[in-house]
């Protein structure tokens, strides 16, 4: 595999796991009391 192919498969991957923990972190907050998912959806700004 080439540098090139390299880093893109890596980005790819990168991606693919970003997305990931968005959807797990969402579902965790679907889940959380009102006050937590608000305190959390003020924070996410930071994270993301």
């Amino acid at each position: 595999m080439t540098q090139d192919g390299a880093s893109q498969f890596q980005e790819v991957i990168r991606q693919e796991l970003e997305l990931s923990v968005k959807k797990e972190l969402e579902k965790i907050l679907t889940t959380a009391p009102s006050h937590e998912f608000e305190r959390a959806n003020s924070n996410r700004t930071m994270l993301f």
